[in-house]
Parts: structure tokens; C-alpha cells; sequence
């Protein structure tokens, strides 16, 4: 089944959902191992949006641009605002030792797949404010991450024109 097929008839609570001890390793090992994963928001309505993850970034090691989430146990969603936009984070790793995944990109299934670009697209598809920040991702109600690991066919690391040192790398679906 192709991953836009997967994604249309998805249903929201039909696998596990991740939880801390998926989170709890090396950031690159949990972006590589995140996509083609659901991210799912419930909202106050009770409507659901899915999103097949399509793009993370792997952050390793504390420099002054790092966010503070960075520094939680693994697993609690950072939001921060930056550039005018909400930039969504989970932490990895431990508690203490800076370590992060950040979303870049997911694909949305309205009348047809839609891809949201870039993190600030993302939040706002998704309605992902400050009001998520310090929530663990494996116990939060209205925000989580599902799905089986899933074979994506190559994935790839992708270019940055924005490097810093703790930048390890991007990663996306190659469709």
C-alpha cells in the first residue's frame, strides 16, 4: 500500500501510541525511526487531524540558540516562537543532556493529500501552541504520535541552509 493510500484510511487510535522509551535515545536514531509515523491532534470539537510524519531534524548538544526543551526527560513537547512562527520540539535522550527532534513537515489527507512545509506550517495545520509546551507527548490527550514502524522506502538526509553545531540532520520521506 502506498503512503498516501495509508494515510487516507488511516484511523486514529489503531496502533500503540509512542511513549518516553521511544524517545529516550539518540536524536538521530529517534528522527530516522519517526517517519512515516501519524502525528494526531484532537481538537475540543472532537475532530481529529492526521498527519503522516514527512520531515524531522535530529539536535544533539547545548549551544546558545538551543532551546530550553531541549533539557527535559525524553518525551515532553517543547513549543517555542521563533521567526514570528510556533516551533514544535520533542526531547530526547535524558533529561539534562540537550536532545532533540524537531518537526519540519507532515501530510495531511482532507480531500486529498496535502503536505504542510516547513515547522511553522506545521503548528499552525495542526493548532499546536504554547499551550502544548511541557506536555508528555505519551499521556497528552489532544496531541500524540502513532503508528508501527514503517517501511518508507529510502530515507534520506536532507540539506539546511541553516546549520548550527548541534544540527545533526534533517531527515524526509523520499516519495
Amino acid at each position: 500500500m502506498a503512503l498516501n493510500d495509508e494515510l487516507q484510511n488511516y484511523v486514529p487510535g489503531s496502533t500503540q501510541r509512542l511513549d518516553e522509551a521511544f524517545f529516550a535515545r539518540n536524536s538521530v536514531d529517534v528522527a530516522k525511526d519517526l517517519l512515516g509515523r501519524y502525528l494526531v491532534r484532537k481538537f475540543d470539537n472532537g475532530r481529529y487531524v492526521v498527519g503522516q510524519i514527512r520531515e524531522v531534524a535530529a539536535f544533539q548538544g547545548e549551544t546558545d540558540q538551543s532551546a530550553e526543551g531541549m533539557l527535559n526527560q525524553a518525551g515532553i513537547i517543547s513549543v517555542n516562537n521563533r521567526y514570528g512562527n510556533f516551533l514544535f520540539d520533542i526531547s530526547t535522550g535524558r533529561q539534562n543532556q540537550a536532545s532533540c527532534v524537531s518537526f519540519r513537515a507532515a501530510a495531511f489527507y482532507f480531500d486529498e493529500v496535502t503536505e504542510a512545509n516547513g515547522p511553522g506550517n506545521l503548528t499552525k495545520s495542526l493548532g499546536i501552541d504554547q499551550d502544548f509546551n511541557d506536555m508528555l507527548v505519551g499521556r497528552c490527550n489532544d496531541l500524540w504520535i502513532e503508528g508501527d514502524a514503517v517501511s518508507v522506502g529510502e530515507k534520506y538526509r536532507t540539506g539546511m541552509t541553516t546549520k548550527t553545531e548541534n544540527f545533526c540532520g534533517s531527515y524526509r520521506i523520499r516519495d
